[in-house]
């Protein structure tokens, strides 16, 4: 029997408890919606307010990656489930505040978008994987150079230093 509405339920969720490295991977989907040949689809809604249409997954910007890694993740997530057939498609309906407006008068408009992608979760299995000889590793990752936490603690972590112990010749 399909869960769908546990599924949705933030205080619910799907989880499923990866055997391999005994970690449990949890998550609420937004939607779910059944296509003409029974197949999930995931859904998620987005509200933004950007002065440029949403047209495309793309138009979503920096984010588009990991809001797509998030549905991957609820794609796999529901392909733990034994009675589950899940498709590839899947779906964000986009709801993009109205700036032409002169003012808010107590009611905000939206457009809205409906996007469609083809996601792929092959990558979550070895994501499970590596995070958990991560987690398992007594030495921590090395820093990288794209994330904003590191780059912060990084520079936390001169503060009261010299110079010449932050750049040693």
């Amino acid at each position: 029997m399909l869960e769908i509405e546990d599924w949705r339920n933030n205080f619910r969720g799907i989880a499923h408890l990866h055997a391999p490295t005994n970690l449990e991977l949890f998550g609420a989907v937004d939607d779910i919606w059944i296509n003409a040949r029974g197949e999930l689809i995931v859904v998620d809604y987005k509200a933004t307010s950007k002065a440029n249409e949403i047209q495309s997954p793309e138009d979503i910007g920096l984010w588009y990656e990991s809001y797509k890694r998030q549905m991957e993740v609820y794609l796999w997530l529901l392909r733990q489930q034994a009675e589950c057939t899940v498709s590839n498609d899947v779906y964000w309906v986009y709801a993009n505040g109205d700036k032409t407006k002169e003012s808010f008068g107590g009611s905000l408009e939206f457009e809205l978008t409906i996007l469609s992608d083809q996601a792929d979760d092959s990558w979550v299995e070895e994501a499970l994987i590596n995070a958990h000889a991560c987690l398992q590793s007594d030495t921590p990752p090395d820093p990288s150079p794209d994330c904003d936490y590191c780059k912060y603690l990084g520079a936390v972590s001169n503060i009261g230093k010299s110079q010449e112990d932050i750049f040693p010749d």
